[in-house]
């Protein structure tokens, strides 16, 4: 997936869910050291561990938060790309558009979205669906 998306060295992107690593050693390496990585997490199991895995891999430009995306301070339109895999399927249906209208809140204009999840509805969505929204959709066949 993060070959399909042009990030750049100085991006700061954001792992939302990271668990003990998901993609922040990734994102890391292609920010470079003018990049920032933020991981947020909610469970404190799975925020210790990828602490230590910061650690232990030295990942300088990363920095893991502890808490919900929905509920957590990060600054409004300030990330060039703001991910998520399967974050959305593990919550509540009623919570899944708030999180998708923070993950929008958290870029920067021209920034993008990656979403990584169960698809359960792609049969009855078009790519017309996402033209109203001023990000970049990337098609991923499996």
């Amino acid at each position: 997936m993060l070959d399909s998306i042009p990030v750049q060295p100085g991006w700061k992107a954001a792992d939302i869910g990271c668990g003990p690593i998901g993609i922040l050693d990734l994102l890391a390496q292609r920010v470079g050291p003018s990049g920032a990585v933020i991981g947020i997490e909610r469970d404190q199991r799975f925020f210790d561990m990828g602490q230590a895995v910061v650690a232990q891999r030295g990942l300088s430009n990363v920095r893991m938060v502890l808490g919900d995306v929905l509920t957590a301070e990060l600054e409004s339109a300030s990330f060039d790309l703001v991910h998520e895999r399967l974050v959305l399927i593990n919550m509540p249906v009623a919570n899944q558009r708030a999180l998708i209208d923070q993950m929008l809140a958290l870029l920067k204009p021209g920034g993008t979205i990656a979403l990584q999840d169960y698809d359960r509805i792609s049969y009855a969505a078009t790519r017309a669906s996402f033209m109203d929204h001023p990000v970049r959709c990337v098609p991923r066949s499996v």
